[in-house]
């Protein structure tokens, strides 16, 4: 299991009620967008994360490998990496997702074969974004790709906002693993806080901010 790190909600901005989307509560935060025509899902995309006012964190989707860099000099300062098991892209969930999609292209007045031919990467996304957080830690958000044993399976992780977080220092040693709420969508850091848009089961929307608590010994 993560790590017992405590978040305590210290502040809170409610939107008021939301109106579902399409594929129902949380479908404004998915990370993969519906789209209508020729697309590859999980394809590589670059990393570029700026952290403070001095670093800069920089790599791919498809390796978890990321250099950290001063943003005056671009001398490479550090490095985030994890050697972890990488998960590929099952035909069962490219059916899940087709299925699911062409339900919503139905609903928006498209014919489902609109995404039949939806085309996959062969791998699920690694690490996707890194925010400066507490304590100097930097937080990378892990996608579907890390298949460590903290991995939840790959169903239970469809059409869900990602939650956990791998922690690194400021050069980049691993130091753990971190699950947010569940709803929340890690937006920024700050050296105390942690802050993002929470979404519940009512659909409704709020900016929360949470306090970030490691327990001693």
């Amino acid at each position: 299991k993560p790590p017992a790190v405590r978040l305590d909600e210290v502040g809170r901005a409610d939107s008021g009620e939301g109106e579902p989307g399409p594929e129902g509560p949380r479908s404004r935060f998915r990370i993969d967008a519906l789209c209508f025509g020729h697309y590859t899902r999980y394809s590589t995309l670059p990393v570029i994360d700026a952290i403070g006012a001095s670093r800069v964190v920089v790599g791919h989707t498809d390796r978890y490998d990321l250099a950290i860099l001063d943003s005056s000099t671009g001398e490479q300062v550090g490095r985030i990496a994890r050697d972890v098991q990488i998960r590929t892209v099952t035909d069962g969930h490219k059916r899940r997702v087709i299925n699911r999609l062409g339900k919503v292209a139905e609903e928006a007045g498209r014919p489902a074969a609109t995404v039949a031919d939806t085309e996959f990467g062969e791998n699920f996304p690694l690490a996707v974004k890194t925010y400066a957080g507490p304590g100097g830690m930097l937080w990378v958000r892990r996608h579907m790709g890390v298949g460590d044993q903290l991995a939840p399976r790959i169903e239970d992780m469809e059409g869900a906002i990602l939650r956990l977080y791998d922690l690194f220092s400021s050069t980049g040693t691993y130091r753990g693993t971190v699950e947010v709420p569940e709803g929340f969508l890690l937006m920024a850091g700050s050296a105390e806080f942690v802050a993002g848009i929470h979404r519940d089961d009512l659909d409704r929307e709020s900016v929360r901010v949470l306090r970030v608590r490691v327990p001693q010994g």
